[in-house]
C-alpha cells in the first residue's frame, strides 16, 4: 500500500485539482484557523496493463460483533480513479476492498490520518485470477434496455467501446443486452428482487454489457410501444444518469434498476456525454447543460409518437439538471402531451442549485403526477459537487440542509446509499428500491413503511429509516 497524507483543504476536488493527472497539482491549503472535520480516501486501481476502469471499490468497517459492514461503495472511473470524501475522523478499523471481473479480490487496510491531514491515497494493483468459475449459482438474468444518447458513436465492434466521450448535436438510439447476476431464491414475480453480486471462489461476477444494437428513431419508438404494451400498466422507466458515468455504466445501472424494481415494462436510459472520470466534472457540467433541449424533444416524442401510456423518470445527481431544465421549458410552453403521460419524477441527490430547484418546482408539479426528492448528506457524487462549489446548497442535500418544497415529497435518505454508483448499492439497498417503486406507483409517503415524518422542529419532509 502507498500511503500519502497531504496538508490541504478539505475542498478535495477544487477546479484546479480537476486538471489532468500529468500536471500533478496539489490542493490549496486551508485557512490557518480552520481544522478539517473530515478526511478523504482516493487512489487508482490498476492491473499490469495500466489503470483499470469499472472496479468495485468498497469501504469496509470491522464490527465488534458480526461480519464487517460496507459503509460506502463506488466504481473506479475511466482513468481507474476512485474517491471517498467527507469521512469523519472518528471512524476506525477500515479496509478498502477492490473487486473486478477476472481479478483476485484485494483488501487494503486504511491508516486514519492525523487531524491536520486530510487525504489518504491508496493505489491498488489487481492480479489476474487463475481459477475457473464453476457451473452453478448465481442465476443470471438477461435484461434488455433501450437507450437514447447524445454521444458520438465510435464505430467500434466492441460493445464496451461503442460510444466515447465526444458529444453530438443529435441523438442516437438502440438497445443493449445486459446480464445481471441475482440470487436464484429471489426470482419471484411481483416481488422486489434482491439483486446481489455473487462471488464464487473469489471471482466477482458483475453486471456485464454484452451487446449494443443501434436502432433508428422510429424503430426505437415502435419497440417501446410494443414492449410497454405487454406490461400491466403500459409503462416505461427512463433513467437519467449523473456525473462520471460511461455509456457502459449507464447501461449496467439501468439493467440493475429494471431487475431490482422488477419492472414488467421496458427501461430506457437517456445517456448524456459524461466523461466518466472524477476529474471530468467541468466538462460534464457543460455537456449536461447542452443536452436538455434534446431530452425535451425526446420526452415529447415518447408522449406523442408511441403507444406508451405512462413513463416515469428516475434521475441521479447531475442528470437532474437536464431533467429540470427540460421539464421547465415543456411546462412553460404549455405542453399537455407530456403532462398527460409523465407519471413519477424521482430526483435522487439532485446536483442542482437548491434555490433554482425550489423556484422551478411548480413546473415539475404541472407535468408530473408525483415528484419525489431524495436528499442525502452522504451521497458521494453530490459531496464532490459541494466541494467544488464551496458548499453552496444543492437540491439533493440531506440532514440539516434538506430542501423542503410544498407539493413535493421530500425524503431524507441519508441512511441509504443514493449514488447509484457501484454494484453494492443493489446488494444492500432493497428497502430503498422498494420505496422508489412505491414512488413510481404514486403511493403517498404515509403509506410507505420505511418513511417516518420529520421532527416537529422542521416539519414537511420524510426520513428514510432502513
Amino acid at each position: 500500500m502507498r500511503l500519502r497524507t497531504i496538508l490541504g483543504s478539505v475542498a478535495l476536488l477544487s477546479l484546479s485539482a480537476l486538471s489532468p493527472l500529468a500536471t500533478a497539482q496539489e490542493f490549496p491549503p486551508p485557512p490557518v484557523e480552520t481544522e478539517p472535520a473530515s478526511f478523504s480516501i482516493m487512489g487508482t486501481v490498476k492491473n499490469a496493463a495500466g489503470p483499470l476502469a469499472g472496479a468495485s471499490v468498497e469501504l469496509i468497517q470491522a464490527q465488534d460483533s458480526g461480519p464487517p459492514r460496507a459503509l460506502l461503495g463506488t466504481t473506479s472511473d475511466a482513468n481507474g480513479e476512485y474517491v471517498f470524501i467527507g469521512l469523519p475522523f472518528t471512524i476506525r478499523r477500515l479496509t478498502i476492498r477492490v473487486r473486478h471481473w477476472g481479478f483476485e479480490i484485494e483488501n487494503r487496510p486504511v491508516e486514519i490520518p492525523g487531524r491536520g491531514e486530510i487525504r489518504v491515497t491508496i493505489d491498488v494493483n489487481l492480479r489476474p485470477h487463475k481459477a475457473v468459475v464453476e457451473a452453478g449459482a448465481p442465476t443470471f438474468i438477461t435484461q434488455k434496455v433501450f437507450y437514447a444518447t447524445d454521444r458520438k458513436a465510435t464505430g467500434a465492434a466492441d460493445p464496451l467501446k461503442a460510444f466515447g466521450t465526444v458529444q453530438s448535436k443529435s441523438l442516437s438510439y438502440g438497445a443493449c443486452t445486459v446480464t445481471v447476476p441475482v440470487s436464484e431464491a429471489t426470482v419471484h414475480k411481483d416481488e422486489i428482487l434482491s439483486v446481489r453480486v455473487e462471488f464464487i471462489d473469489e471471482i466477482s461476477l458483475s453486471t456485464r454489457l454484452l451487446k449494443v444494437e443501434p436502432l433508428s428513431h422510429d424503430a426505437l419508438l415502435a419497440e417501446l410501444t410494443t414492449q410497454a404494451g405487454r406490461s400491466r400498466d403500459n409503462s416505461l422507466l427512463v433513467f437519467v444518469h449523473g456525473y462520471r458515468v460511461t455509456f457502459e455504466e449507464a447501461a449496467q445501472r439501468t439493467a440493475e434498476l429494471a431487475v431490482g424494481l422488477n419492472l414488467d415494462g421496458p427501461a430506457l436510459f437517456y445517456d448524456w456525454t459524461s466523461q466518466g472520470t472524477l476529474r471530468g466534472y467541468p466538462t460534464d457540467e457543460k455537456n449536461v447543460d447542452l443536452t436538455f433541449d434534446l431530452l425535451q424533444t425526446f420526452l415529447n416524442d415518447l408522449s406523442t409518437k408511441t403507444g406508451v401510456k405512462v413513463f416515469h423518470i428516475v434521475a441521479h445527481s447531475m442528470g437532474n439538471r437536464a431533467v429540470t431544465l427540460a421539464l421547465r421549458d415543456l411546462a412553460k410552453a404549455g405542453n399537455t402531451a407530456v403532462a398527460s403521460h409523465l407519471g413519477a419524477y424521482v430526483a435522487a441527490a439532485a446536483d442542482v442549485d437548491a434555490d433554482k430547484f425550489a423556484n422551478d418546482s411548480g413546473y415539475f408539479e404541472k407535468l408530473s403526477r408525483r415528484v419525489t426528492l431524495y436528499g442525502s448528506s452522504n451521497d458521494q457524487a453530490l459531496m464532490i459537487s459541494k466541494r467544488i462549489r464551496s458548499g453552496y446548497p444543492r437540491a439533493g442535500d440531506g440532514g440539516k440542509n434538506i430542501l423542503v418544497v410544498p407539493g413535493l415529497d421530500t425524503v431524507d435518505a441519508s441512511a441509504a446509499r443514493t449514488d447509484f454508483m457501484g454494484h453494492s448499492y443493489f446488494i444492500e439497498q432493497r428497502d430503498i428500491l422498494e420505496d422508489i417503486r412505491a414512488a413510481l406507483r404514486g403511493t403517498a409517503p404515509p403509506q410507505r413503511p420505511k418513511l417516518q415524518p420529520s421532527p416537529p422542529a422542521k416539519p414537511g419532509y420524510w426520513i428514510y429509516k432502513p
